[in-house]
């Protein structure tokens, strides 16, 4: 066994348990190789100096153990943890929480640590609006309690600012960030999006309206991106030909499969909202071929209505 002194002992007893909160003692002297005589003098020690140490002494061993809040108002990270917590915080949208995470823990790792990591300046990441950045918490702990959230939600569409309750019932971050839930208004699922909320706050007297069986799969079914629309399932189909198959294939709208076929891919999408695969089809031009008939019906309304538009004079909008 190597020689240590009673401060690097200390240190490695500590290093040790914020590791793992409970050890076997003849391991914890293996680990730190001391002798167990020796390691169960400095356990002893510091239990009775005021450590939180608990000693368990079962048949064949001893096992030392700190509570899990043994360092009160912190959580504990070794260097190595720290330093992989630093390059997920890295890879974050921009915002103000994620800059003033990375700067307390930049401040806390070591320099020699530091090296061995990515410099987060060297990562371009989407930048979280202000209006996400604002209520996203709320959102989220509205979701995480279980209680209703009232929200000034706008409505683009319909260009509606109205007052509402809803149940949250999962969150995309995004980014853009969104949330989908159940409007009391309505009773109905729908998706909202983060930027769309003008003012959020928990309402504990409203009573949170939870999910029945098989709706969220329901709901996840029957959209397609962040879209959702009223109506029966379709199932839709389109050809895309070679080469443009290949950057279609790696931009596929979420919701949508596709397949290897001869010249190009096959791409298949069931969802009720038509409309939104007919204005990807339609995009595509002549490199897309709508496959069934109500995908079919729908990309020549749009096509024809676009043409129009095109050939009709031009004039200034006012």
């Amino acid at each position: 066994m190597g020689q240590r002194s009673a401060t690097e002992t200390l240190f490695a007893i500590v290093h040790a348990f914020i590791e793992q909160r409970t050890w076997a003692q003849a391991e914890l002297a293996r680990r730190l190789e001391i002798g167990v005589p020796a390691l169960r003098k400095r356990l002893l020690d510091l239990k009775a100096g005021g450590w939180p140490l608990d000693r368990d002494d079962e048949v064949t061993q001893v096992y030392w153990s700190v509570p899990k809040h043994w360092i009160p108002g912190a959580l504990v990270f070794t260097e190595i943890e720290a330093g992989e917590l630093l390059r997920h915080l890295a890879r974050l949208p921009r915002s103000a929480g994620k800059k003033r995470l990375l700067e307390i823990v930049m401040k806390r790792l070591s320099r020699d640590a530091l090296a061995q990591e990515i410099d987060p300046s060297t990562l371009v990441t989407a930048e979280v609006s202000a209006t996400e950045e604002r209520f996203l918490s709320i959102i989220e702990d509205a979701a995480a309690r279980r209680s209703a959230l009232h929200t000034h939600y706008f409505t683009t569409s319909r260009g509606d600012l109205s007052w509402r309750h809803v149940s949250v019932y999962r969150i995309d971050v995004g980014p853009p960030a969104r949330f989908l839930a159940r409007c009391h208004r309505t009773d109905e699922i729908k998706r909202f999006r983060v930027d769309g909320v003008v003012e959020a706050r928990i309402d504990r007297v409203e009573a949170y309206r939870p999910a029945h069986e098989g709706e969220l799969e329901e709901v996840e079914r029957s959209s397609l991106g962040e879209f959702r629309v009223p109506g029966p399932l379709v199932e839709n189909a389109f050809f895309v030909r070679d080469p443009e198959a290949g950057w279609v294939q790696r931009n596929l709208v979420k919701g949508m499969q596709f397949e290897r076929a001869t010249g190009g891919i096959r791409v298949s999408v069931t969802t009720t909202a038509v409309a939104v695969v007919a204005r990807f089809v339609v995009g595509l031009g002549a490199a897309a071929q709508p496959l069934n008939p109500e995908l079919r019906s729908e990309v020549v309304r749009l096509a024809r209505a676009s043409l129009t538009n095109a050939e009709a004079p031009g004039e200034t909008q006012r």
